[in-house]
C-alpha cells in the first residue's frame, strides 16, 4: 500500500523539463468532499459517474466503494471512521473534520516515521513535514 503506483518520475540530480512529473504518490490522507462520496471510491480514488457506480457503506453512508475488493481493502482503515459516523447518528461530519480525524488516525496507527518511497533514492514520512511556528 505504501508503494509507488505510477510511471517513473524525475530522479534527483537529473535534468527536468517543463511537464516532467517530479513526484506522484498516494496522499498521506485525503477526505472526499461530500458531494462526491457517491462518485469517488475511497480506496482506489476511481471516479464513476454512472448510476450505482459507487456503493456507499451500508452502515454509515459516509464513504463509497467501486467494488467489493476495494471495500475489503479499505475495511481496517474505515472501521473506526464508520463507528464514529454511527455514533453521530449517521450525520455527516464537516469535510475538514473528516480530514483531521483521518490524519490523527493514520499517525496513531502508522506513526510519524512510516516512510513512503517517492523515487529510487528518496522517501517521505509525516515527520518530514516542518512546522512554521517560529515564523508566526
Amino acid at each position: 500500500e505504501n508503494e509507488v503506483y505510477f510511471d517513473p518520475v524525475a530522479e534527483e540530480g537529473q535534468p527536468v523539463k517543463p511537464g516532467d512529473v517530479l513526484v506522484r504518490a498516494r496522499p498521506f490522507v485525503f477526505a472526499i468532499q461530500p458531494q462526491f462520496k457517491n462518485r469517488v471510491c475511497e480506496n482506489c480514488l476511481t471516479y464513476k459517474d454512472e448510476w450505482k457506480g459507487i456503493e456507499l457503506c451500508n452502515k454509515c453512508d459516509a464513504v463509497g466503494y467501486c467494488s467489493e475488493k476495494c471495500r475489503l481493502q479499505h475495511l481496517d482503515q474505515h472501521r473506526v471512521e464508520c463507528e464514529l459516523s454511527i455514533l453521530r447518528g449517521r450525520k455527516s461530519l464537516p469535510h475538514r473534520a473528516w480530514f483531521v480525524i483521518r490524519a490523527i488516525l493514520k499517525v496513531q496507527t502508522e506513526g510519524y516515521g512510516e516512510r513512503e518511497r517517492i523515487n529510487s533514492k528518496k522517501s517521505r514520512a509525516f515527520e518530514d513535514l516542518m512546522d512554521h511556528y517560529e515564523d508566526i
